[in-house]
């Protein structure tokens, strides 16, 4: 038993697997709107992530939230959540939340972030499917990507 399953019970969790590739590409989803941290890795991480190892594509890295700024009281709301993946096969990890996202329930304006070459690139869903390959500008919350 590893030493991070000894003091967190699921170290499967913690340690991302390995599939065979030294290199991965880093894709982002960002879903506008309140989910709770809870709910992000029960609603969506989870179903992703068995997903992505059935196919040996990848994995979660991680997730988070971002929330508004302060109002009058104080008070913040979630205005974000994102989902980190690390891609073994970015096209096919692509396809696959495309497939995946709104049958887990993506709200509208769901995007997969994603860089080729120094091209930041998203995969955005509208009311009228996805649209794909779109320049974006936004970048990761937490790493400027």
């Amino acid at each position: 038993m590893t030493w991070l399953k000894k003091i967190f019970g699921k170290g499967g969790d913690v340690a991302p697997p390995y599939g065979g590739r030294l290199e991965t590409q880093f894709v982002y989803v960002r879903m506008p709107g309140d989910v709770q941290p809870v709910e992000r890795h029960y609603l969506f991480e989870d179903p992703i992530q068995e997903q992505l190892q059935l196919r040996n594509l990848g994995y979660v890295s991680g997730g988070g939230t971002m929330q508004s700024a302060p109002d009058e009281n104080g008070a913040t709301t979630i205005i974000l959540t994102g989902i980190d993946i690390e891609a073994d096969d970015l096209d096919a990890v692509r396809d696959l939340l495309r497939t995946l996202l709104p049958e887990l329930g993506a709200p509208l304006e769901t995007q997969i972030e994603y860089t080729v070459g120094d091209t930041r690139l998203q995969d955005r869903l509208t009311g009228a499917g996805w649209i794909v390959n779109e320049p974006r500008t936004d970048l990761h919350p937490g790493f400027d990507l």
